[in-house]
Formats: C-alpha cells, structure tokens, sequence
C-alpha cells in the first residue's frame, strides 16, 4: 500500500463509539452527555427488553451497515477511566 492509497482509507475510514440502551439508567447520562464531547452512538433505544442477547444481537446489525475499514468500539469502561483519570488532574 502506497501513501496515495493509506490516504484514501483514512478519509473514508470512520471512527464510533457505541452502546446499547432502551432506556436512561445507570451510567448512561455520564456516557452520552460525558466531559470529552465524545458522541455516543445510542443501539436500541426504546425497544423493549428481551435479554442480554439484544445487545449482541443490535451491535452485530449496526455492524452490518459499517464499511470495512470503520473502527466501532462498544465499551462504557473507555468513558469511565477517562472520568476518573479527568478527576485525579
């Protein structure tokens, strides 16, 4: 891979970091609305509740509609060590 090419992927590769909710509880306000300005992609919001599965099951789909060279991360933990490191400064 040449450099003309490395540059192509980087404008057309996306970075995301997402997390599956119906509904706000927990950590989720100090996720979405976090002192970074990171966005929050929010999976499954207002569905109804059927099991853990549904998180695998909703990722896997959102997965789906993702090229290749996008870079999807699903962690809350991220956030929160940010958090904590933010307030240790």
């Amino acid at each position: 891979m040449d450099k003309k090419d490395v540059s192509i992927l980087y404008r057309v590769m996306s970075f995301e970091i997402v997390t599956y909710a119906n509904k706000s509880q927990g950590m989720f306000e100090e996720l979405t609305n976090n002192n970074f300005g990171v966005q929050i992609k929010v999976l499954g919001w207002g569905t109804t509740w059927k099991g853990f599965s549904d998180k695998t099951e909703g990722v896997l789909k959102y997965l789906e509609t993702k090229n290749a060279t996008d870079i999807v991360t699903f962690s809350m933990v991220s956030i929160r060590r940010l958090t904590k490191t933010q307030k240790k400064l």
